[in-house]
């Protein structure tokens, strides 16, 4: 969501002293956007310690938020994903103020009682509404991490240098506080705040950099011991709620709560239990309890217990709060949240004879280019290709994700299979990619659309497929796919494929739906083919392109699949594909020529990605639209998709006629050709 109220871009306050400081903290010049970095989480610390190097600081009562400015574009991100800017106007207000236009914080906002605590539920009334009730009390956003400035990359810092630049970044904002901490003395520190009657505290190593997901780097000390559940049902008064928790493989019973349950809370969430009802429970081990109604989870309840025994349920439970700002597959147990470990096997494997490079070698290389691929796995369903053997055993894809050795902090999202639905592994951090690795995965395959939106793709893309035609003819149509986007004014990029082609893909953010997007893409295909008729085609058929590379459309369809980016290859060499600047596709480029042996050494030499763009920028459809149909009249044979931009922002309208040199075939209703043969599934991903 972009904030309407903002100061205009004051290029002197842009060179403050906040951006020398920056520029001189030895930070990689990087693009860095919110969809690229996810929290870092505190590991629960069983007793407070004083100790040199570490800082301990006020475990807030609010929500947990990340807040991005770019440009005039201001961005608040929940730990579950949702922008939660309209509930708080004033922090995006006090965000815009701030002496930089280009920055992602961490931190937490928080609202206040009259004695100056943090009040959740002051809070949670603010955020239940669309917008702020007038006269409510104001929220702050107290930040404590400073992740990107200024087109640096500020995560490898040292948290202590991270502080410096923040303080900076916000002297004398009202609203957007660097928070303070407590140097070496933990224990004295937690004792006053146990007698303030606060959550409690957190410590972190001031020498640390910043790592997403939960480490030893940063621990917790609380008051209590203070849990998340998914609501599963109730009794039939609402008088207690039943409890599960999410353990990697489904929901199971973690108990009930009744106690703290004020009726003013039930009654607020009884409509939202009875629309999600259901005739059996959603969890493993429920109780035979006729009393209970059983709902789908989508309610998170914090409850607050003593303590809780692996093999019963939280002793005296009472319930404190619901979570608007937490999903229920977040919900974990104590002892499966704080695990965050891969138990490695058969390292010295060799999976490509050929190179000597063995499992643990390719594990080492996932876990370097980890900063740059991860951007591209988050929040998409992945396929999986296994090889447990090496390149030359059996291998096999995996598709659906589960069984009895999934650590419960490994993402999954349920997707729609042939016969319901199936669970689908989701790479959000560097120990997920390393515990897929781990199974025996080489290659990645990933959705072009993310979970929260999977009908609307992120890019549409050119799958340039030589087959038996010589490279040199896919790097003169990659050549022409540059400047075709150029004169239409589209942003595009590149990269390899790690195996025989090149892929140029136009970034959509999510504009257009998969069939448009088909649409879209063939009539740039067909407009290379028409310019480059004796070396491309787009016929399907292997034997008919007559040695010419196929402009491979149809990849834009639903649940079709990418190699992504920075993937390795199971073929000799360890090849992996790579994102390329525009001025490297010429002579010498061969699709094999970036390997896992010096893909990470790129990476740094660049300083940035130069695909990235892929997952932020975009066209505006109306001027492009207007573009192409200029662009194809001078042509004369080809046809624009019918309708345009919608007032929704997606390309909307009637269904175009098939395109001219495409007619000796029937088009589909998104204008692409049928499929041959019998459907069935594939024995290969696609490209």
């Amino acid at each position: 969501m972009t904030a309407s109220r903002r100061p205009p871009r004051n290029r002197s306050v842009a060179s403050s002293a906040f951006r020398l400081a920056v520029e001189e903290s030895g930070a990689p010049r990087r693009e860095v956007r919110l969809a690229d970095v996810d929290f870092q989480l505190a590991t629960r610390a069983p007793r407070p310690f004083t100790r040199s190097g570490w800082w301990f600081e006020l475990k807030y009562d609010g929500y947990r938020i990340l807040a991005e400015r770019h440009g005039q574009q201001i961005r608040l991100r929940y730990r579950g994903g949702s922008d939660p800017s309209a509930q708080f106007p004033e922090v995006v207000e006090a965000l815009g103020a701030l002496p930089s236009d280009d920055f992602i914080l961490d931190g937490e906002v928080v609202v206040e009682d009259s004695e100056g605590k943090p009040s959740f539920s002051l809070l949670q009334g603010r955020a239940q509404r669309a917008r702020p009730p007038r006269g409510a009390p104001p929220a702050s956003y107290w930040v404590f991490d400073l992740l990107a400035a200024e087109g640096r990359d500020t995560r490898g810092l040292s948290l202590a240098r991270r502080r410096e630049l923040l303080r900076l970044l916000t002297a004398g904002n009202e609203r957007v506080r660097c928070v303070e901490p407590v140097e070496t003395e933990g224990e004295a520190f937690f004792e006053a705040v146990k007698q303030m009657g606060l959550e409690g505290v957190v410590g972190k190593r001031a020498d640390a950099a910043h790592h997403a997901g939960r480490g030893g780097d940063w621990q917790k000390f609380v008051i209590h011991q203070v849990g998340d559940f998914a609501v599963v049902g109730h009794t039939r008064d609402l008088a207690s709620l039943a409890l599960a928790t999410w353990d990697g493989d489904g929901f199971a019973y973690a108990g009930r709560v009744g106690s703290g349950l004020a009726p003013r809370e039930a009654s607020r969430v009884e409509r939202e239990l009875a629309a999600h009802r259901r005739p059996g429970p959603p969890c493993r081990n429920p109780p035979r309890d006729r009393d209970l109604l059983w709902v789908d989870p989508t309610l998170v309840a914090e409850v607050r217990y003593k303590e809780w025994d692996r093999e019963g349920s939280p002793r005296a439970p009472v319930f404190c709060r619901f979570r608007d700002d937490r999903r229920p597959e977040q919900c974990l147990p104590p002892w499966r949240s704080e695990e965050r470990s891969v138990s490695y096997v058969n390292l010295d494997k060799v999976w490509w004879p050929e190179d000597g490079f063995t499992k643990g070698d390719l594990i080492r290389y996932y876990q370097a280019i980890a900063p740059w691929m991860l951007p591209y796995l988050r929040d998409r369903p992945l396929m999986l290709t296994r090889f447990p053997d090496g390149i030359h055993g059996e291998s096999f894809f995996q598709k659906q994700a589960g069984g009895p050795h999934v650590p419960s902090w490994v993402r999954t999202v349920q997707m729609e299979g042939d016969e319901g639905p199936i669970p689908q592994f989701v790479c959000e951090d560097v120990e997920t990619l390393s515990f897929l690795v781990n199974l025996g995965t080489i290659p990645f395959h990933l959705w072009s659309a993310r979970i929260a939106d999977l009908d609307h793709p992120d890019w549409c893309i050119l799958d340039l497929d030589p087959k038996t035609a010589p490279f040199e003819h896919v790097i003169t149509l990659a050549i022409a796919a540059r400047a075709l986007c150029e004169e239409l004014e589209l942003p595009h990029f590149i990269k390899t494929s790690g195996s025989s082609g090149l892929h140029v893909l136009v970034p959509l953010e999510r504009q257009l739906d998969h069939d448009t997007a088909i649409g879209f893409g063939q009539v740039l295909a067909e407009a290379l083919v028409q310019q480059h008729p004796d070396i491309a085609t787009t016929e399907r058929v292997v034997r008919a392109r007559r040695s010419k590379v196929y402009v491979d459309y149809l990849q834009n369809g639903r649940g079709k699949l990418l190699v992504a980016p920075f993937s390795a290859r199971p073929l000799p060499g360890v090849p992996v594909s790579m994102p390329l600047r525009w001025d490297e596709v010429g002579p010498g480029l061969h699709p094999r020529k970036f390997t896992a042996l010096d893909a990470p050494a790129r990476m740094e030499r660049l300083g940035s990605d130069p695909f990235l763009g892929v997952l932020g920028e975009a066209p505006t459809l109306v001027g492009v639209l207007s573009r192409l149909q200029a662009y194809l009249e001078r042509r004369g044979n080809l046809q624009a998709p019918v309708g345009g931009p919608t007032r929704t922002g997606r390309w909307g309208g009637g269904r175009r006629p098939p395109l001219s040199n495409s007619a000796e075939r029937p088009a589909s209703p998104a204008g692409a050709a049928p499929r041959s043969g019998p459907r069935g599934r594939r024995r290969r991903p696609p490209r």
